[in-house]
């Protein structure tokens, strides 16, 4: 019974906790960590690329994901 309680309040706690998380604008401080990561690995691939071939020519429809080096052949996902 008294199990029961606490489980619920700990969930009403974590709520609330999230509830002022948002209210003091951390939607927008998760969104700016995640752009910062998503630049850096793509600056990374980017730079990885750059070691393998000129790509200088790659269509703007299509951006490095990824490169990879796998048992010595090294490849770039596109």
């Amino acid at each position: 019974m008294f199990r029961f309680i606490k489980i619920i309040i700990n969930a009403f706690i974590l709520v609330l906790a999230i509830i002022g998380f948002n209210a003091i604008g951390g939607q927008k401080y998760i969104e700016a960590i995640k752009v910062n990561v998503t630049n850096f690995i793509q600056q990374r691939a980017e730079e990885n690329a750059k070691k393998l071939g000129n790509f200088s020519n790659l269509h703007e429809e299509f951006q490095i994901d990824n490169t990879v080096n796998l048992l010595g052949y090294s490849a770039v996902i596109a």
